[in-house]
């Protein structure tokens, strides 16, 4: 008799894991980070940072911030920026650029995200250019992963 109840609370607790499973109230989500982070890449010509969040909730908004810096002379330095098709840009611009740049200078470039419903991993690249005087362009990009949960 104490067998066959064992096995019937066996069972019980069985199905009980498999449902709190199955909506996840076993494995509750990670916090959502509320802190950006700020990725960077640079080469002999310029530093390229950009900070973002690194993972946000479905339709969320958010804001980007980029910053180009010369580390020399450069006729050109631009940069722009590169969305998936799941994330909308609702405010400010994605690319800039600027002449003549001396060392120091900084291009700077603020947005606002918006996500879609979908959830997933996705990055937010950019690329930046800069042309040294008398000398060929250089090209520099920067991927930042975003999830969205």
């Amino acid at each position: 008799m104490k067998t066959v109840a064992n096995m019937k609370v066996c069972l019980l607790l069985g199905a009980l894991a498999v449902a709190l499973t199955a909506c996840d109230l076993l494995n509750p989500p990670k916090p959502l980070p509320t802190e950006p982070v700020t990725q960077s890449a640079e080469n002999e010509f310029v530093t390229f940072a950009r900070t973002a969040l690194p993972a946000v909730g479905k339709d969320a908004v958010f804001l980007v911030h980029v910053e180009v810096t010369a580390k020399q002379e450069l006729e050109l330095l631009a940069v722009s920026e590169v969305l998936p098709a799941e994330l909308t840009v609702l405010t400010g611009e994605t690319t800039t650029f600027v002449a003549n740049a001396a060392p120091g200078d900084v291009l700077q470039l603020d947005y606002s995200v918006r996500t879609s419903s979908q959830k997933g991993k996705f990055e937010i690249s950019g690329f930046s250019r800069a042309k040294p005087t008398d000398a060929e362009s250089l090209q520099l990009e920067l991927i930042s992963p975003l999830e969205v949960r």
